[in-house]
């Protein structure tokens, strides 16, 4: 088997286990977008008004047990606008993904951090990846003088997202969206750890709203 054979085998690896990690996300998504509608159709008249809260704090549990970790924290700046920032960690293979964000949030029912909202973020992405370019074969197995490949470089992002303030004061936050963001990187950066030009990410968080 040659270098670049076995380097593609890892990168079709690596792709289905990010799919089957974006899969279970999307499915815990979905389920809290039910159980919350649910929820508040239950509730009916009886939920009070949505206080006027100045900010959320919310991290993603369920990403856990898939090396998925993400916490976020939003605040009012006005009326219907809002600006979050965000940490997250993802490595469901061995290509590792630890990005920062900043986000503008815009909720065209003026009721900043409840319901749907689209906003943009900008931030910074580290890549790391095994580097299969400086490996030799030796018999059956490899020998990597360099085992590992990293790159960081800016990125932005375009964001659609509905949330949910739950229970007797509407305090209980529940966080769904998807986006999509763009690595800001020249070609041959991104290949150094085959580094996606854009990928699509889904998110989920639950907290508390202040």
């Amino acid at each position: 088997m040659t270098v670049a054979r076995f380097r593609r085998s890892i990168a079709r690896v690596c792709t289905r286990l990010r799919a089957r990690a974006m899969h279970a996300t999307l499915a815990a998504l979905a389920m809290a977008t039910v159980t919350a509608s649910t929820a508040g159709a239950q509730t009916g008249e009886g939920v009070r008004p949505v206080r006027h809260y100045i900010g959320v704090l919310g991290l993603n549990p369920l990403g856990i047990p898939f090396d998925i970790f993400a916490v976020e924290g939003e605040g009012v700046v006005s009326p219907g606008i809002t600006v979050a920032g965000a940490v997250s960690y993802v490595a469901p293979s061995e290509t590792r993904f630890t990005s920062g964000d900043v986000k503008v949030r815009y909720y065209p029912g003026e009721v900043a951090l409840d319901g749907f909202s689209v906003g943009l973020g900008a931030g910074v992405t580290r890549l790391s990846d095994l580097d299969y370019r400086e490996c030799t074969m030796t018999g059956t197995m490899f020998e990597c003088q360099y085992p590992r490949a990293t790159i960081t470089a800016p990125t932005v992002s375009v964001l659609a997202d509905y949330n949910f303030l739950l229970g007797q004061r509407r305090r209980f936050f529940v966080g769904t969206g998807v986006g999509a963001k763009r690595l800001v990187a020249s070609r041959e950066k991104r290949d150094i750890v085959d580094a996606p030009r854009a990928w699509v990410f889904a998110k989920f968080l639950v907290g508390l709203a202040y």
